[in-house]
């Protein structure tokens, strides 16, 4: 089944599985939102707080939609897509965040195993990396970085895209990826580049 969160309405403590959709449009707000087992919630314009995606659940968060305190756990997905806003995202063991081209994520804590992906055209600003957490940097954006003693950073940089990384790492050091050129970074076991 399907449901439509519009303009002015609300949808607290809902749960979605098993093909369910909830779909929260502009002015529609949704809160304490569980996502499992193949349900799916489209934030297209609206703006959602305090869910929780995990084994098999995906939110997709496209132009205007707005995510705050959002907690990805083993196999939840979150999708950012163009003109999408994902603040203050926890993403632990198994999670998975994808930056995507227009899509931007600020304020998120990557724990052990989890995995955000910026990739082209993407951006992100204060991401905290926890040792043996993952930050794949594939063509997007990725500003004050903060990567913690194990916390692993990921760069592929393909001919002339404009993949940009910054931060600083866990020796107090700031690093920088521009224009192909690296400084400053740390590899952990596991890490690469």
């Amino acid at each position: 089944g399907e449901q439509h969160i519009s303009s002015g309405g609300t949808a607290d403590d809902t749960n979605i599985s098993f093909g369910g959709t909830q779909i929260v449009s502009s002015g529609g707000e949704s809160d304490n939102t569980n996502i499992s087992s193949g349900g799916t919630q489209i934030v297209e314009g609206g703006t959602t707080s305090d869910t929780n995606i995990r084994s098999g659940g995906t939110q997709v968060v496209s132009s205007g939609g707005t995510t705050s305190d959002t907690n990805i756990s083993s196999g939840g997905t979150q999708v950012v897509s163009s003109g999408g806003t994902a603040d203050d995202t926890n993403i632990s063991s198994g999670g998975t965040q994808i930056i995507s081209s227009g899509g931007t994520g600020s304020g998120t804590d990557i724990s052990s195993g989890g995995t955000q992906i910026v990739s082209s055209g993407g951006s992100t600003d204060g991401t905290t990396i926890s040792s043996g957490g993952n930050q794949n940097v594939e063509g997007g954006t990725a500003t004050s970085v903060i990567q913690s003693i194990g916390g692993n950073l990921n760069v592929i940089v393909k001919g002339d895209d404009p993949t940009f990384v910054s931060g600083i790492n866990a020796s107090g050091i700031d690093f920088q990826l521009s224009s192909g050129v690296a400084h400053d970074f740390i590899l952990y076991s596991g890490g690469w580049q």
